[in-house]
C-alpha cells in the first residue's frame, strides 16, 4: 500500500466496466467517511496510476476533500490496458451493484475494441459466451436501427432494396458468426453512415 493524492491518480473511463457512476453509492460513501468509517483501499495500476477499482470510492473522497487529499491505495503491476479493463470487469461482477445489461455491453465492445478474446470477456463478466455474442448483436441491431427504418421507408426504390440485402447479409453473418473483428466493425459502421447519407440524399 501507498499512499497518492487525488490529483495524482489517472482517470480512464475505458477500463471503467458501468456506464455512469451511481449517484447514490457516492453519496452513502460520502456519508461513511463524515461518520470517520475506513473504507476501502482503491486498487491502482504500479506504472502509470490508473484507478482499476474503486471509482466510487474516488470521487467520494474527491468531492469531500478535493483533489489535494491522499489516500491510501494498493498497486498491482498489470501488463497492459486489457489487463486493467479485465480486472475492472472481473470484481465490478462479483461484488456492489451488479453490472446492468448496458454496463456488460459496454465492456464487450470496450473489449472487442482492444482485440480481446471473448471466453477472457465472458470470464470476467461471469456470463457465457453465448451470452457476450447476444448482447453484441443486440448492440449491432440498435446501431443499425436508424438507417434500418430509413431503408424501410424507401423500400419501394430499387437501390433501397440492394442497401436493405447488404445490411441483412451483414447482420446475419454477425449473428452466425459471433463478435466480428475491429476492422469488420469499422466497416459495418461506415456502410451505416453511407447508406444514411445516401438515403438523405435521396429525399
Amino acid at each position: 500500500m501507498e499512499k497518492l493524492s487525488l490529483s495524482e491518480i489517472k482517470i480512464d473511463w475505458d477500463i471503467y466496466p458501468r456506464t455512469d457512476l451511481n449517484r447514490d453509492n457516492t453519496l452513502r460513501l460520502i456519508d461513511s467517511l463524515s461518520a470517520g468509517a475506513e473504507i476501502p483501499p482503491p486498487l491502482i495500476d504500479l506504472k502509470t496510476k490508473t484507478l482499476v477499482d474503486g471509482f466510487h470510492r474516488y470521487h467520494a473522497y474527491l468531492e469531500k476533500y478535493g483533489k489535494s487529499y491522499c489516500i491510501t491505495v494498493t498497486s498491482e503491476d498489470f501488463k497492459d490496458k486489457k489487463e486493467m479493463l479485465l480486472r475492472s470487469a472481473r470484481v465490478n461482477s462479483i461484488h456492489g451493484q451488479p453490472l446492468s445489461n448496458q454496463d456488460k455491453t459496454k465492456c464487450i465492445v470496450i473489449a472487442e475494441k482492444m482485440g480481446l478474446k471473448i471466453d477472457r470477456v465472458a470470464q470476467s463478466l461471469s456470463i457465457t459466451k453465448e451470452r457476450v455474442r447476444k448482447l453484441y448483436e443486440r448492440r449491432i441491431e440498435e446501431d443499425t436501427q436508424p438507417a434500418t427504418q430509413k431503408l424501410k421507408e424507401k423500400k419501394n426504390t430499387t437501390n433501397g432494396r440492394i442497401i436493405e440485402l447488404y445490411v441483412n447479409i451483414i447482420i446475419h453473418s454477425i449473428k452466425k458468426f459471433g463478435v466480428v473483428k475491429k476492422k469488420d466493425m469499422q466497416k459495418l459502421l461506415e456502410l451505416r453512415d453511407f447508406i444514411n447519407n445516401l438515403l438523405e440524399d435521396r429525399k
